[in-house]
């Protein structure tokens, strides 16, 4: 699910975000937003840093399931090891169902690795997997969301909020497609990250 939205808001920053310029001159052109329906699109060539086209960037919107952006993110950044399990609790999965959440799958007592839990969280957008890495990483879902907020203003965020690691709507939780464009460049920089981000399946 995070994948389809990104495709659906960043999608030409995608290919002009990942090296892709090298080898063809751009200009800014509001036709690249021709084929995005979403009311927010942030197109950009980093290699050059010009803005190609925009749509509402600067616009509070609720990030949902690109939430989990940033719970990967600094999920990475503080597990080092990929191979380390984890085990699930009650706690990690309370409120998801009532949520009505998209998860990946992961119940009480099992013991995935963290790496499980972060392509968990990436490819089907799983709540269940994001507090797993939440709780791992501060020891609550509270304790992290200070860590995502804190890392937000460590990357210039300033119009970027996190109320939770899931992307369950909440009216404190926002950002806009040009602070989420500058984290998804901040991420690929990262090669585990990019992995994570480019895999079509995980098993």
């Amino acid at each position: 699910m995070m994948k389809k939205m990104l495709n659906m808001i960043l999608a030409a920053f995608l290919l002009f975000g990942c090296g892709f310029t090298q080898s063809m001159q751009v200009h800014a052109d509001d036709s690249l937003l021709n084929d995005i329906t979403s009311d927010y699109a942030y197109v950009i060539d980093y290699d050059t840093n010009q803005v190609l086209a925009e749509k509402n960037a600067d616009e509070k919107m609720y990030p949902a399931s690109m939430t989990k952006i940033m719970t990967v993110l600094v999920a990475i950044e503080n597990l080092p090891d990929l191979d380390q399990t984890i085990q699930i609790t009650s706690a990690m999965l309370e409120g998801l169902t009532e949520s009505n959440a998209s998860v990946a799958g992961f119940q009480q007592g099992d013991q995935p690795t963290v790496l499980d839990l972060l392509y968990g969280s990436a490819l089907p957008s799983g709540a269940d997997a994001s507090n797993a890495l939440a709780f791992t990483v501060a020891g609550s879902v509270d304790n992290f969301v200070t860590m995502m907020n804190t890392k937000a203003q460590e990357l210039g965020l300033n119009n970027t909020h996190f109320a939770n690691a899931t992307g369950l709507h909440d009216d404190d939780h926002y950002s806009t497609v040009k602070d989420i464009a500058t984290l998804l460049h901040y991420g690929i920089q990262n090669s585990t990250f990019a992995q994570i981000f480019s895999t079509a399946s995980y098993t």
